[in-house]
């Protein structure tokens, strides 16, 4: 069926190989992996500006005042990220291998911070605390999904379950505060240029 019907002679199975190949060479012969860390703190203030849209923020703070330090951090680590990326862009001629190997290691190694070891609220076989697909909607990737998550259906909850939740929902905002926090120490860590 394949030969004859969705890919006579194997021609688009050709090209997707040999893109893949140039892909790879292309990234194995680049000095620095070629990712830009800035994706990540904007697809991270995207999540949080779809709270203040959807009016969840308020929900939020209502819950926890301490939200806004999350707001602060993430801040922090966008300024970390612009940071590491000029420094990277002015030192990146007169590096030595070892030095190389370490930014681009930092680089690789940096989304890591945002892994839950005990996995989201609820789920503990989902541990990317930024990014994942919603628990009550598996096609929609939500940024922040434990937060999304944790407030989902809240107000029909009784007196003693919602107290439960609210205490959870405090815990992950503790959680991706300190996790963020972590991550602009992590790029501020450049004393091995």
């Amino acid at each position: 069926m394949m030969d004859k019907h969705v890919d006579p002679g194997f021609r688009i199975h050709q090209g997707c190989g040999r893109i893949a190949s140039l892909l790879l060479k292309y990234f194995a012969d680049s000095l620095i992996v070629p990712y830009s860390l800035q994706h990540l703190p904007e697809a991270m203030k995207d999540a949080l500006d779809t709270f203040r849209k959807s009016g969840k923020r308020d929900k939020i703070i209502n819950i926890y005042e301490n939200y806004v330090l999350l707001e602060a951090s993430l801040a922090k680590f966008a300024d970390a990220v612009t940071s590491f990326q000029r420094q990277l862009e002015m030192r990146a001629t007169n590096l030595d291998p070892v030095s190389i190997r370490a930014i681009n290691d930092q680089m690789m190694k940096l989304e890591q911070v945002f892994i839950l070891p005990a996995g989201l609220p609820g789920r503990p076989t989902v541990r990317h605390a930024v990014f994942a697909s919603s628990q009550f909607d598996n096609y929609a990737p939500s940024g922040f999904p434990g937060i999304s998550d944790l407030l989902y259906r809240i107000e029909e909850l009784d007196a003693a379950e919602r107290l439960k939740k609210e205490e959870e929902i405090k815990k992950h905002i503790s959680d991706l505060t300190i996790m963020t926090e972590r991550a602009a120490s992590f790029l501020q860590d450049f004393h091995l240029i």
